[in-house]
């Protein structure tokens, strides 16, 4: 969750607001006439729906005066507001790791050369990167965002063998798909393919193997 800063907030940081929005909920249910806490405390987890019959039932019978009436619609709405920052919270600190994760994941294809720059495919293709950029956006190759403002591409695109399979061919049918997704697809192991990835049906003449999967994987 951002901070007073504007910075986002550690999940070390995270976990001790939730902490104190527990602690800020439990000692309000204490306030509440005794027994009541545990009647609240038995709604959590009931459909919205039943909630509302059972409101509906016990509305005519309620007896609170206009001061109560007031001083419940303010618990009502504290109450919703730290629910609404508990959800927060947790949202952005799954989504902290989610990113952290992501960007780990990046750094160790670069590191491994299975993702290389656009100098170093045109090299091993013997083109320039400019004919590199034109195939990416003529969808004759494909790169990926890893950080930053460079693109990487999928160092198995140089392949001779890949390419000859029908890499381009595959490419056209993927063409919808995300960046990310076609790099699932090509280096994920497929069962329609024996076990092996797709990449590796290319380079063993398995085309239309292949493509028959590409075609099964975006009308997933």
């Amino acid at each position: 969750m951002p901070s007073a800063s504007g910075t986002i907030a550690t999940p070390s940081s995270q976990k001790a607001i939730g902490l104190a929005l527990k602690g800020t909920i439990d000692k309000l249910l204490k306030l509440l006439p005794s027994g009541l806490d545990r009647q609240l405390q038995s709604l959590v987890g009931l459909p919205e729906q039943t909630l509302l019959d059972g409101a509906f039932r016990l509305a005519p019978s309620l007896r609170i005066d206009a001061a109560e009436a007031e001083r419940l619609q303010k618990l009502r709405v504290l109450l919703e507001g730290i629910e609404a920052a508990l959800v927060k919270s947790q949202n952005q600190s799954a989504l902290d790791s989610a990113r952290q994760r992501g960007r780990t994941i990046k750094h160790e294809l670069v590191a491994k050369g299975e993702l290389v720059s656009a100098a170093a495919l045109a090299d091993a293709l013997g083109i320039s990167r400019q004919a590199v950029h034109k195939a990416a956006k003529a969808s004759r190759l494909f790169s990926l965002e890893a950080g930053g403002r460079e693109h990487y591409f999928p160092a198995f695109q140089a392949d001779p063998d890949v390419r000859a399979g029908g890499l381009e061919d595959v490419l056209a049918i993927l063409r919808s798909e995300s960046d990310w997704s076609k790099w699932v697809f090509f280096t994920t192991p497929s069962g329609s393919l024996g076990g092996i990835t797709p990449v590796q049906g290319l380079s063993q003449g398995r085309k239309e193997a292949v493509l028959a999967a590409a075609r099964a994987y975006i009308e997933r």
